[in-house]
């Protein structure tokens, strides 16, 4: 995990938070040898073409967090914006928080895109772009995340890197559009459509220096958008690099990203992380990784489960809980009566 508030290391310097990073690395490291288990939301069969297309599929999403305006003067906001973002960049396969960023809450998330996919260094292998076919399916990850980081440098690493993505289409980015691709029946069909979408449009683009009316761009760097409609009169735009699936299978995956807002959600609503016991900045630290922490150990303590349902664990530990400490009372209890 890396805090990318400048000033934080001065502030929490005298009140060390080693036993939290050490805990939160042991149980990663612990929920990451895990069997393979599936977060709710996506079905066996759709889980499995997914996970047999790819080496890793990994998602990333930012959540936003307010603080009290208290918190204004260290955080570096107006007392009006006062909060943060965690970013993630979770494991699609076994729910491991693989990168966490406590970011300030404005600005551009993609600031942060390139620490969280840890690309850097990495160069493209194999054949060049321009000597790739355009249906050949390319070896590496896959990456699933919002629009919220768009930057056509990143999604040119991505590719020459030979990885893949699947992202909205940000407003700002314009493709150019070559030619359109045919949508099959399948794909049109929100009913015959495993992710429940339709497919209105799918065409084959260039972006960024690599237009066919630009000069010193890449000639063989193609990208795909599909103009989809996920439920009645919303439609979006999803940009991707994958030029050799189907449609439908991209919807799946598109679908796929969103396990990772049950994540959100229950760090928020069972973790109550938009409810800080803290006014110190150290404290708000702690009860983020607190609440990383127990999401991993409730991964570990359904080892072997064919699903991942926090709430429905959740509610079993309570219960739990509560039965041992009752036991534990009547113990103490019986321990206190004389004898008969």
């Amino acid at each position: 995990m890396t805090l990318a508030f400048g000033a934080w290391e001065e502030l929490w310097a005298d009140r060390p938070i080693d036993p939290y990073w050490q805990m939160f690395s042991r149980v990663q490291a612990a929920a990451q040898e895990l069997p393979h288990q599936r977060l709710r939301g996506i079905s066996t069969e759709e889980w499995g073409e997914i996970a047999d297309l790819f080496g890793t599929v990994d998602l990333f999403d930012p959540m936003q967090v307010e603080l009290p305006p208290s918190l204004a003067d260290w955080q570096g906001t107006s007392e009006e914006k006062s909060g943060f973002k965690l970013q993630l960049k979770l494991d699609g396969r076994n729910r491991q928080f693989k990168e966490a960023l406590l970011t300030t809450p404005d600005g551009n998330d993609n600031d942060y895109f390139s620490d969280l996919l840890g690309l850097e260094g990495e160069d493209a292998g194999g054949e060049s772009s321009e000597e790739k076919s355009s249906t050949e399916a390319p070896r590496g990850d896959l990456y699933l995340f919002d629009c919220g980081y768009c930057s056509i440098d990143q999604y040119h690493h991505i590719t020459d890197t030979g990885n893949s993505f699947a992202a909205e289409l940000h407003g700002n980015i314009d493709p150019q559009s070559v030619c359109s691709r045919p949508v099959p029946e399948t794909a049109t069909d929100p009913d015959r459509n495993a992710a429940g979408y339709s497919v209105l449009e799918d065409r084959l683009v260039r972006l960024g220096d690599d237009r066919t009316d630009r000069e010193g761009g890449n000639p063989g760097r193609w990208y795909r958008v599909l103009t989809v409609e996920v439920r009645a009169g919303e439609q979006i735009d999803v940009l991707t690099n994958l030029l050799w699936i189907e449609a439908e299978q991209i919807c799946r995956l598109y679908k796929h990203r969103w396990s990772i807002e049950i994540v959100f959600r229950w760090l928020k609503d069972r973790m109550q992380l938009d409810r800080f016991i803290s006014r110190d900045p150290t404290g708000v630290v702690r009860q983020t990784l607190t609440a990383l922490i127990v999401w991993g150990l409730l991964a570990i303590f359904n080892e072997g489960g064919e699903q991942f349902s926090p709430k429905k664990l959740w509610r079993k530990l309570q219960a739990a809980m509560h039965q041992a400490l009752f036991d534990l009372g009547r113990r103490y209890q019986q321990s206190l009566d004389p004898p008969a």
